[in-house]
């Protein structure tokens, strides 16, 4: 699809013959050139959507139709096309023959059509709502997308695609305006898609046909149609296309394929389909769209030459084994965590959501970059974090009778508000998702879990992540540390999301990090064992008064803290939260502590020691110990 030149069977027979080693001429390289007139009027408004556009003006006395089925007529018949008439079978014939797409308008109808008699042909953009009627009869609506061409601003075709049937030709037709033209790949290929229509002539536009043939295409049609109608012949090329000029010598070729090719086998190879050659350079052909560089001339001189004539031989670097990608590694270990040790299931969903999924869990679309020509509307938005997509997958699991379930997944993230790295590229990061059925201490267990086996240590702390993370209970949540580093948040679902899913009746709970801030930490020193004393442990129970705002780590802290300091051994569970009624100043915090000291049994002083220093140093932080 890169190669409209073999869209023909000129640039087909070129091939046959670049790789059975002939040289290769055709009619349109020999074909006597018309005198060029301003007969008619052309404007192209943006030479992006159509650099060159040329046409004839024609004149028959009449245009007899044979009855029986005449050599052109079952060339098309062969091709999978229906004769017409003869103008236009000439010009599909043309278009089968060179690969470039050719349209006869009738003259008389165009200027009556444009309301005037010095015609003019205006090549726009389609305003949005603007319609047309097409020869199969079917009458559009364009958008800005679509490619006109305008009789004084009046459209007459759907560039590219189709004629419109205010200028078809008919049995009455004397008059014609031939046109021979390219138009921008990209535009046409929405207006294929857009309109549903497949016909020859769009399916070699959309693979880029090159400026250069719509002049000698045209005359070589006038010439099969008769010199002698021709009235006068227009082109409009504001921006000729440049010719490329690739250097490239022997050297560089054997270098790259490994060949001891010569100089004048490599210029007879190249010559034979289109390149010329002068001191070392070589000039592309203009309809030779996909050579630009020398790696391109390097492959095309080893195809010509069979690939299959290439030597075969070990390469002379040494071969050494590839390091392991991290990330690959930390994905392996976090999968074999998940899956095997905590029956978790992973997921792959598409990367790209709709723009319906991100506002039913609170995501800005506009943080997202967007696929121009995305296959479905479903899938637009290239995703802001991974929850959404699992979120969407529980109520399926859920109808088939699944009841307790965790899904995960490892994949990639972006979002506008990260920017660009240095080559332009939106920035991404490679994201940890889980979800399970259950409360926030559900989720909770599974984050340490997941934390205890790979052998690292995270901070919890108040959620703060409401931007990135819009989609969780901020006071049924927390945010994740490493190094005082941000990594993520987990947390329950809002019941006002999980009723977007069709999930009110069901608590869910989520965690979402970046994994890539964990890579420095793989090779970690794994830490010890906990230590265990062989003397009897104590077990108290502490619950402190706080004011409402106060951080319940911050308390636990504080226990860990003191217990260290005395070189005990303790383990700290908490028990619950109280608060009153919802208005209430004040809240009880309560843990469970087991400690005990390595080397001897606690004395009493000792323990009421400790439990004093508890309670001055949480006095300090405006705790009371009741």
């Amino acid at each position: 699809t890169h190669r409209p030149d073999c869209f023909g069977i000129i640039g087909f027979a070129r091939e046959v013959a670049g790789i059975l080693g002939l040289p290769f001429s055709h009619s349109i390289d020999s074909n006597a050139n018309h005198i060029i007139s301003n007969k008619i009027g052309i404007k192209i408004a943006d030479t992006n959507i159509c650099p060159r556009y040329s046409c004839a003006i024609m004149e028959f006395s009449d245009t007899p139709h044979s009855p029986y089925l005449t050599p052109r007529d079952i060339f098309l018949y062969k091709a999978g096309m229906r004769p017409v008439s003869p103008i236009v079978d000439i010009t599909n014939e043309i278009m089968l023959q060179t690969g470039q797409p050719l349209h006869a308008f009738d003259y008389d109808k165009f200027v009556q059509v444009g309301g005037s008699d010095q015609p003019q042909i205006l090549v726009r953009t389609a305003q949005d709502g603007e319609e047309l009627t097409l020869l199969d009869g079917k009458t559009i609506t364009c958008d800005t997308n679509d490619i006109l061409i305008t009789s004084n601003n009046t459209p007459v075709a759907l560039a590219g695609a189709m004629g419109g049937a205010n200028t078809e030709i008919d049995a009455s037709t004397k008059r014609i305006i031939l046109e021979s033209a390219t138009f921008s790949l990209y535009n046409l290929r929405k207006t294929q898609m857009k309109h549903g229509i497949f016909s020859e002539a769009i399916t070699r536009f959309t693979k880029g046909q090159p400026a250069s043939i719509t002049l000698p295409v045209l005359q070589q049609a006038v010439s099969q149609l008769g010199s002698d109608h021709l009235v006068s012949i227009t082109d409009a090329y504001p921006a000729p296309q440049e010719e490329i000029t690739i250097s490239l010598t022997a050297a560089d070729v054997n270098k790259l394929l490994g060949t001891t090719y010569d100089t004048d086998t490599i210029v007879r190879a190249l010559e034979n389909v289109g390149f010329t050659h002068q001191d070392g350079k070589f000039t592309v052909p203009t309809w030779r769209t996909d050579i630009h560089i020398r790696e391109d001339l390097t492959e095309e001189v080893g195809r010509l030459l069979g690939y299959d004539n290439i030597p075969l031989a070990y390469p002379l670097r040494p071969f050494t084994g590839a390091t392991p990608d991290p990330l690959f590694t930390l994905k392996h270990t976090i999968r074999g965590i998940l899956s095997d040790r905590l029956s978790a299931h992973e997921v792959l969903t598409y990367s790209f959501v709709s723009e319906n999924l991100q506002q039913r869990v609170g995501e800005n679309p506009e943080n997202s970059y967007k696929i121009v020509n995305s296959i479905s509307p479903e899938l637009q938005c290239f995703r802001q974090s991974l929850t959404p997509s699992l979120l969407s997958k529980v109520r399926p699991n859920l109808k088939d009778g699944h009841k307790d379930f965790t899904l995960y997944e490892m994949n990639q993230i972006s979002r506008k508000s990260d920017g660009l790295d240095a080559d332009k590229v939106p920035i991404t990061h490679t994201h940890l998702a889980a979800l399970t059925l259950g409360n926030y201490y559900d989720i909770k267990a599974l984050s340490q879990a997941l934390w205890r086996n790979l052998k690292i240590t995270l901070k919890y702390d108040i959620f703060d992540s409401a931007t990135d993370y819009p989609y969780f209970e901020p006071k049924h949540a927390a945010t994740l540390y490493v190094n005082d580093v941000k990594i993520g948040a987990f947390g329950e679902i809002r019941t006002s999301v999980l009723r977007q899913f069709k999930l009110e009746s069901t608590p869910v709970s989520a965690l979402e990090l970046d994994i890539e801030v964990l890579l420095p930490l793989l090779n970690a020193p794994v830490r010890p064992l906990t230590a265990q004393s062989k003397f009897p442990a104590v077990h108290r129970d502490f619950t402190f008064t706080v004011a409402t705002e106060a951080n319940y780590g911050q308390l636990h802290d504080l226990l860990v803290g003191i217990f260290a300091e005395n070189q005990l051994l303790a383990t700290i569970t908490p028990v619950s939260i109280y608060q009153k009624s919802p208005d209430s100043p004040t809240k009880n915090l309560s843990f469970h502590a087991k400690f005990a000291h390595p080397d001897h049994t606690l004395s009493s002083d000792e323990i009421s020691s400790i439990i004093d220093t508890v309670t001055k140093k949480a006095a300090k932080m405006g705790a009371e110990l009741i």
